[in-house]
């Protein structure tokens, strides 16, 4: 699950990036190492090109977007198998790696310390960049980079995450980051936020409903929005969406669904009062492994007048656990 916001200054359109990511030939997984670039306005999406030269089949990762670069870390990279039996190989990986989209250009930095193979919170406050936990083996810790020396090594923060978080994407408002739900050890409704400086996280109001792979989107300056999700196995439509406010500390559940039948969130974006979503679904066949499907097409929030729509315009490659970044 990926999600990415954007604020609602100009420009109108802007372009989403999906880089890598788990895809779904025929049922089976393998690695991606196409990137897919759509444009965003006023509530249409429509795919713009293809390029294949991700330097990695890379998922699972912590990414984020700075002006026209985007930050990548940590995560998993698929290499195809010694023997046809053995199906697909992943592998934990300490890369962390820039493409800058005006170059179509990448460049790969500093390691970070250890592999955070499962979703690490990437986020950027000032001029550090942070990846925080991704892993039960990573002792719930947080590094950072230093933006203005990229030829330094990662340094461990001297705060510590409550608990482990996996597949939780970040949001910051104001230079406070925010962490909603997620794959971690204790509640999946928790919401917690930190800002540079502080030694801890500080417990905030906890969402109506437990969410793992969700979304977590904000206009970065008021409000946050929860999509989709599932607590732990279980999907439901009850509480699809809802809406955080940041001056009352509270969360109020909106109505309305998209029309889909899946629950589990692939990727998602915000921008000028529009959120973006894509689906997919995993379930178990009679051999009891794990099957994926995605929904090809984009579903579409209004928040202005809380209404759901759905595109014509359809995903141009089947993948989940993608990088995703909006870019100006």
């Amino acid at each position: 699950m990926s999600c990415i916001s954007g604020s609602d200054d100009v420009p109108d359109e802007v372009s989403l990036f999906v880089i890598g990511g788990y895809s779904v030939p025929r049922g089976s997984v393998h690695g991606s190492t196409q990137i897919n670039v759509y444009k965003l306005r006023h509530g249409v999406v429509d795919w713009h090109h293809s390029r294949e030269d991700a330097p990695y089949a890379w998922c699972c990762a912590g990414s984020t977007a700075i002006d026209h670069d985007i930050y990548i870390a940590g995560g998993m990279i698929y290499e195809k198998p010694y023997l046809w039996a053995f199906g697909p190989q992943f592998f934990g990986i300490k890369y962390t790696a820039i493409y800058k989209t005006k170059q179509a250009k990448w460049e790969m930095t500093k390691n970070i310390t250890q592999p955070r193979t499962s979703g690490p919170a990437m986020f950027s406050i000032g001029s550090k960049l942070y990846l925080a936990d991704g892993s039960s083996q990573v002792w719930n810790s947080m590094e950072s980079l230093d933006l203005n020396n990229l030829n330094a090594a990662w340094e461990y923060e001297d705060t510590d995450m409550p608990f482990d978080i996996q597949y939780s994407k970040p949001v910051t408002i104001n230079n406070v980051v925010y962490i909603c739900g997620g794959w971690n050890s204790e509640n999946n409704r928790s919401v917690i936020s930190w800002r540079p400086g502080m030694t801890s996280w500080t417990s905030m109001s906890d969402m109506n409903h437990s969410r793992q792979w969700h979304c977590t989107l904000t206009d970065s300056t008021h409000f946050i929005w929860v999509v989709g999700g599932c607590d732990r196995d279980e999907c439901d439509t009850s509480g699809f969406i809802e809406q955080y406010s940041i001056s009352s500390n509270s969360w109020t559940q909106l109505n309305g669904a998209p029309d889909t039948a899946y629950n589990r969130v692939n990727f998602c974006a915000f921008w000028k009062g529009f959120i973006y979503v894509t689906f997919y679904t995993m379930t178990k066949n009679r051999e009891l492994e794990w099957v994926t499907e995605i929904e090809p097409h984009f579903h579409i929030y209004n928040t202005n007048n809380a209404q759901w729509s759905k595109s014509d315009s359809k995903l141009r490659s089947l993948t989940f656990n993608s990088i995703t970044a909006i870019i100006p």
